[in-house]
């Protein structure tokens, strides 16, 4: 009676225990889908430091199953104390030579993981499977001078079902000090040092696992090395290399383009009084910038107004403009445009008439002043090949920073995530130099405040982007000495490529011809002036619509407030009480041209548009530590 008694009592302790009679472990109440019976690992480490990693899994499905998911992680940071310093590594492991017996497999990648996906997605499996899967692992350089290291996670920590056993050999190519062997395991930075059994003969170290792994434990492998154990590493040296190469090759194709094609010659403003002959004031407006504008198409009013063609009148708060006569039969294309759109059929307009109708006439006037001066070889203002090289040259000079933002981040492994603000802030380096551009071309058509704006804005524009760039380049990507060379030589190539802009001898001779009348309206001499107007009476009034181009109407208005000029028959203000003094009638005139822009160019408002939304969804990993802080690591599941 007793013995049996004690038969009961030894398979009730079995049956608690979750074991059946054979020491398998019980299925019949399994909350996994699956369980690792047998997890065995042998790796042969070459002397180039690349691991040649064989895994041989038993794996018994308690639920139907294609197979399992083989994570490997392949990018990410180790970090370790070393003579009292924690240092911490990237890596960007290359796995290769993948191969799996026992089912067919598919390899990805996903979120740093290399992925083995194991097993036939038309068809289930259940009860035990056997899986031999190997693989070349290879870390690269260790990232420190001051030792070599053996660190990989031998049974990685992020299986999501049981291990019930564990083996495994590594072997070394050369002899190494056993003292510096050491085993860590448990969940993710666990330092628990008795899950393993383990020996060394010659130079292979084995050993097994002293009791299962629940899922999220792992056993992972340190062995300290004296440096320059391992040879023949692979590093990015390469990369390095081809980084300072792009840098360079981009900085002698931007000089090169600048010296052979873009390079100007010393323009030398003339001594004038007057506009240069056969130019109307939308062509020195275009000539001087190499821009079709509002205002220089706004400026024919005030020109055709002093030439006799209308009258402008003043109103509260808007304007009215009168035709006295026909444009003469040689006018331009763009001006009989502008012209016609304003009085066609109708000998007068008033702004409430052109707003929100007009901005189409206006643009397609622009489009022919343009092309009245691009489409003649005659005319043009720039050598074709210099606008082209100026439009290569602004490409060129974001290659360095692009190259430290791609190439410096492969090299020390930093996360996608960054590629996004760097991307923003090289756009934003691209707009700041795309108004550096237009601040240089424009130096000449504006007064002294939109220059101070526009320079301002570009400075402050291309401050902020290469702030971000350096903070980037040298604190995240760790390069500061290729990161100070890209963002030079991108410095250099962006002033380069804003002056790239040459000028044809006709172009050459008309700019500094209106160079000259420039100066001469901002410094211009008293007695010369009371010269020119006794010889030409309309003398203000005709230089009036280039000043306003060139942005120095209240500087021209300046220079006659001491020289009595009669007002202009072809201009009514809406306060005819006040004193006529130049500077009055200047800032009337700039009150109704102002007026005018924005009439003219008003659009009507755009229908509603529908609005959308987007939703996205990621997922993140990490990677580091003590237990699973190793390479290789990842983990499986189920699928």
């Amino acid at each position: 009676m007793s013995a049996f008694l004690l038969a009961a009592a030894l398979v009730f302790l079995f049956t608690c225990s979750g074991f059946a009679v054979s020491g398998r472990p019980s299925r019949t109440s399994s909350r996994y889908a699956y369980e690792i019976d047998q997890y065995n690992v042998s790796i042969q480490v070459g002397e180039d430091n690349v691991y040649h990693v064989t895994e041989e899994l038993n794996v018994h499905y308690n639920q139907s199953r294609r197979g399992i998911l083989r994570y490997i992680t392949y990018r990410g940071a180790i970090g370790r104390e070393i003579e009292g310093k924690l240092l911490q590594h990237s890596y960007r492991a290359k796995i290769t030579d993948v191969n799996v017996e026992g089912a067919p497999f598919t390899t990805y990648k996903e979120d740093g993981n290399f992925v083995i996906q194991i097993g036939d997605p038309n068809r289930y499996v259940t009860g035990d499977q056997s899986y031999r899967i190997s693989y070349s692992y290879d870390p690269g350089e260790d990232g420190t001078s001051i030792l070599d290291e053996v660190y990989y996670n031998l049974i990685p920590d992020d299986w999501d079902a049981p291990i019930a056993a564990g083996a495994f050999t590594v072997t070394l190519p050369k002899s190494f000090d056993t003292q510096k062997v050491e085993f860590t395991g448990g969940r993710y930075g666990g330092v628990d040092t008795g899950l393993v059994d383990w020996s060394v003969s010659g130079n292979t170290i084995s050993g097994q696992l002293t009791r299962s792994l629940s899922p999220g434990e792992g056993i992972t492998l340190r062995v300290n090395l004296p440096d320059g154990y391992f040879v023949g590493v692979r590093t990015d040296l390469g990369l390095v290399v081809l980084l300072y190469a792009i840098t360079l090759a981009a900085g002698a194709a931007g000089i090169f383009l600048w010296f052979k094609l873009g390079r100007d010659e010393k323009l030398v403003p003339t001594i004038e009084f007057y506009p240069p002959e056969g130019l109307t004031s939308a062509d020195v407006g275009y000539i001087i910038d190499g821009y079709s504008d509002n205002e220089d198409l706004i400026s024919l009013i005030i020109y055709w107004a002093s030439k006799g063609y209308l009258k402008i009148e003043e109103t509260d708060p808007g304007f009215v403009l009168y035709k006295l006569q026909e444009l003469p039969m040689d006018a331009k294309s763009y001006e009989n445009i502008l012209f016609q759109g304003l009085f066609h059929s109708r000998d007068s307009v008033s702004d409430k008439e052109l707003e929100e109708k007009f901005h189409s006439t206006l643009e397609s006037s622009k489009t022919q002043l343009k092309d009245y001066f691009q489409s003649s070889k005659s005319r043009r203002i720039f050598t074709r090949s210099s606008q082209v090289a100026r439009v290569l040259a602004s490409l060129i000079a974001i290659v360095p920073i692009a190259a430290l933002a791609l190439l410096g981040s492969y090299i020390k492994v930093v996360s996608e995530l960054w590629f996004v603000p760097v991307a923003l802030f090289a756009v934003l380096f691209l707009v700041s130099l795309i108004l550096m551009m237009v601040t240089y071309d424009r130096w000449n058509s504006q007064s002294s405040g939109k220059r101070l704006g526009l320079f301002g804005g570009s400075c402050v524009l291309c401050g902020v982007s290469l702030l971000f760039l350096m903070c980037y380049g040298v604190y995240i990507v760790s390069m500061p000495a290729a990161t100070l060379l890209c963002i030079g030589a991108s410095v250099l190539l962006a002033l380069l490529a804003v002056v790239t802009k040459k000028h044809t001898p006709q172009g050459q001779a008309w700019t500094e011809k209106i160079l000259g009348l420039r100066e001469f309206i901002e410094t211009a001499e008293l007695d010369r002036i009371n010269t020119l107007v006794e010889e030409n009476p309309e003398y203000f009034y005709s230089v009036l619509p280039f000043a306003y181009v060139l942005g120095l109407t209240d500087k021209w208005a300046k220079q006659f407030e001491s020289i009595a000029v009669p007002p202009p028959t072809w201009y009514v203000s809406s306060d005819p009480h006040s004193v006529y003094t130049t500077m009055w009638m200047v800032r009337r005139l700039n009150r109704c041209t102002r007026s005018m822009a924005h009439v003219m160019t008003s659009v009507p408002p755009p229908p509603p548009s529908a609005r959308s939304s987007n939703r996205g969804s990621g997922r993140s990993g990490r990677s580091g530590g003590f237990s699973g802080g190793g390479h290789g690591g990842g983990g499986g599941r189920s699928w």
